[in-house]
């Protein structure tokens, strides 16, 4: 064997030897304010709705994280570097690699521009520690993916079909009422009280209307009761999870017990409708079961900080999980905030421990950045 692999190589970028570890920075990716207030210009209502001011409530996110970052004791102020822009935070984290430590994703808003959830693949690729959701967890926004993975280990779910337009034709279904609901949404995109199909024609309408916004759809047996929502947060090895917010269908008699878009973000289009949010204070072996498989779901699907994992019960009482998603809105009138006030937390405790969860990562002293799995 030759001394060729003996003499230190040396990146063709710097005059750097590869394999040193000189990176001190830390760059932070905070919420694209600008883009946020652009896009509220062109779509009136999109940030700016009568229950909340998201874009206010976005520069105080921001500065919440600023506080967190800057005051931590294990990060050097004059290390970090913050950013708004995304397109100039990647092009800055490409251009100095070398030079970062580990990147601090607080970002969960990416409006219109969809390309942009794939971020994390990037620190992937660099081999960067970084905070925020992850690569693997972005599957969880599938509907279809996320159910097929729950039920391989006995999680209950909603009866479901994926449809697209390559099988609407032909796809058949015995029962009704059921529910179609975009695959791959979010925020109660594209739920109205329509969506429920109370027999074969109002069924085919709908799927057809819906084809015509989205690519995939999910097709799923209806179910009538409360919805639950149990929120995650992680610190070091420990899964934390919040009180179980309990949302009651209050005076809806014959309408679908469904959160649509306009209630979810206009409150005054319920009429006399209610939706009622308390703790849940219901069977306990319910809570253990919805907490227990909610956290199997936050490891298998491989998330990193924080999540909210919805479930909605049917006739009878019995929860099913509907919906996961590995990067939760965390504004003020958001569910995941919601749980985490009522468990004596704030937005600043979950801030620094995203930030301690990466830092511990990078000294081997966490299991992030592992093979998730239960």
């Amino acid at each position: 064997m030759t001394d060729l692999f003996k003499e230190p190589a040396r990146s063709t970028a710097s005059n750097r030897t590869c394999g040193e570890d000189n990176a001190r920075l830390v760059h932070v990716l905070l919420l694209d304010l600008e883009y946020m207030a652009a896009h509220e210009k062109k779509h009136p209502g999109y940030y700016v709705t009568r229950r909340v001011d998201l874009l206010d409530d976005s520069r105080r996110i921001n500065e919440e994280i600023r506080e967190a970052v800057l005051g931590h004791p294990c990060i050097e102020p004059g290390n970090v570097r913050f950013f708004t822009d995304p397109y100039t935070f990647i092009s800055n984290l490409a251009a100095h690699r070398l030079d970062v430590k580990c990147v601090l994703n607080f970002c969960d808003d990416f409006t219109d521009r969809v390309g942009l959830w794939s971020m994390p693949i990037l620190f992937d690729m660099l081999d960067l520690p970084a905070c925020g959701y992850g690569a693997s967890g972005m599957l969880a926004h599938n509907k279809f993916h996320a159910y097929s993975v729950a039920r391989q280990f006995n999680i209950a779910v909603p009866e479901s079909r994926l449809v697209t337009s390559e099988n609407a034709a032909i796809v058949h279904f015995d029962e009704v009422p059921l529910l179609v609901k975009p695959n791959d949404a979010g925020g109660s995109e594209g739920i109205t009280f329509r969506n429920l199909a109370r027999c074969e024609g109002q069924l085919r309408a709908i799927i057809d209307e819906l084809l015509g916004q989205f690519s995939e759809l999910l097709v799923s047996e209806y179910l009538p009761g409360d919805e639950l929502t149990v929120s995650l947060m992680r610190r070091g090895r420990d899964i934390i999870p919040l009180p179980i917010k309990q949302v009651s269908f209050r005076n809806f008699s014959e309408d679908p017990a469904i959160i649509t878009s306009d209630f979810k973000w206009d409150k005054t289009t319920l009429g006399d409708r209610d939706l009622v949010a308390k703790i849940f204070d219901g069977d306990p072996s319910i809570k253990d079961r919805v907490i227990r498989d909610s956290i199997k779901l936050f490891k298998v699907l491989g998330c990193k900080d924080f999540a909210r994992v919805d479930w909605k019960c049917d006739a009878d009482g019995e929860p099913r999980f509907i919906d996961f998603n590995e990067s939760p809105m965390i504004s003020a009138s958001s569910s995941f905030t919601w749980c985490l006030e009522r468990g004596g937390f704030t937005r600043h405790d979950l801030f620094v421990a995203m930030i301690d969860n990466v830092l511990a990562a990078m000294d081997g002293t966490s299991t992030q950045g592992k093979k998730p799995g239960i």
